[in-house]
């Protein structure tokens, strides 16, 4: 049985091995992310079943991408002024958990997690394959109205630039991406 909790130190290698099996890969991966667990406004959820991290859903606050996209963000910040913005900084399920609703039910918990933090908005930097398929298109419908939404071709072409490697093309990455800013119901 899954069970579902927020992540807490002890989650980090864990998640870095999840990080670097089915996300993306490379030195900057484990920096990056020991950087922003590091900082106290990084939180998640993790699922666990029998022990093992089935998956994890993590948040940073800030608006922030895989790697910088200054137009893209400049035109975000217009968008949330000065409000209390999160980014959806990772999701992760083990293969075998996939299209059990894991996901979906990570992202649920988040969402409660920033609602409780007064967040307004929640951006999403959701992958899309080169064969079109985006795995967590429908586990981000509970994040909120999407109030912005942006496909962008070719968004992870320079991932290698940035010691990076994509775990669907390898040092080449062709894969695009849809940007969604979701406004949650805080006032």
């Amino acid at each position: 049985m899954i069970e579902y909790s927020n992540i807490s130190d002890d989650d980090l290698e864990g998640m870095i091995e999840l990080y670097k099996k089915y996300l993306n890969d490379g030195e900057y991966v484990e920096q990056e992310l020991r950087r922003k667990y590091a900082e106290c406004d990084y939180t998640g959820v993790k699922a666990v079943d029998g022990g093992e991290m089935a998956g994890f859903a993590s948040m940073a606050k800030g608006l922030d991408f895989t790697y910088p996209h200054p137009k893209l963000m400049e035109r975000l910040k217009d968008i949330v002024d000065d409000a209390t913005v999160y980014t959806g900084d990772a999701v992760v399920v083990r293969e075998e958990y996939r299209g059990h609703g894991v996901s979906h039910k990570m992202f649920e918990e988040c969402y409660k997690l920033m609602c409780a933090r007064n967040v307004k908005y929640i951006l999403t930097e959701l992958w899309i394959y080169p064969g079109g398929d985006i795995p967590a298109e429908d586990s981000v419908l509970c994040l909120g109205k999407v109030v912005y939404r942006e496909y962008i071709k070719d968004f992870y072409k320079d991932l290698n630039k940035y010691g990076m490697t994509c775990p669907v093309c390898g040092e080449n990455c062709s894969c695009s991406a849809c940007i969604e800013l979701h406004r949650t119901e805080v006032e």
